[in-house]
């Protein structure tokens, strides 16, 4: 894969599905404001995952809350 976002969501998503949650949202978290609209949500995904499975509750609600403002200003230009 060529270097660059996909590449780095790529390896967040692998991350976490191999039973590595901190490296999935240390690897997720810089795209967390990404104006890539793909990234974006699939990072918050990630990183909301991940910390669920760390116990990070807080940090996966930033990400959900992330995901839902960038949803609704999406739906606004809309």
């Amino acid at each position: 894969m060529a270097e660059g976002t996909q590449r780095e969501i790529a390896k967040a998503e692998y991350y976490y599905f191999t039973g590595q949650p901190e490296m999935a949202a240390a690897a997720a978290e810089p795209y967390l404001t990404s104006p890539d609209m793909g990234a974006r949500l699939s990072a918050c995904l990630i990183y909301a995952y991940a910390n669920l499975s760390l116990h990070q509750i807080q940090h996966a609600r930033f990400a959900l809350d992330e995901m839902q403002k960038f949803l609704a200003a999406g739906a606004e230009k809309a």
